[in-house]
């Protein structure tokens, strides 16, 4: 997936900075599956968030990314 990934990186580049990565194992601890690399990997490089264009109509991508940090100790969720 690299390869793939640098292409579109040179058509759309990432933001700038560093993205932080979610913890990925509490996400995949919770959704009790393992997330596939190419998703993390994306993830990693441009974050979440939606992404459009207009060049002939209206496309769209949301990218959705588990949790990016743990809640402080003194909230508690339902069911925790």
């Amino acid at each position: 997936m690299t390869a793939s990934l640098d292409d579109l990186a040179l058509l759309l580049p990432p933001p700038p900075g560093t993205v932080a990565a979610p913890p990925w194992d509490r996400a995949e601890a919770e959704f009790g599956l393992q997330l596939p690399g190419d998703y993390r990997a994306f993830v990693e490089r441009y974050g979440g968030g939606v992404m459009t264009t207009h060049h002939g109509g209206l496309e769209l991508l949301e990218v959705f990314v588990p949790c990016p940090a743990p809640p402080p100790p003194s909230v508690q969720w339902p069911g925790s």
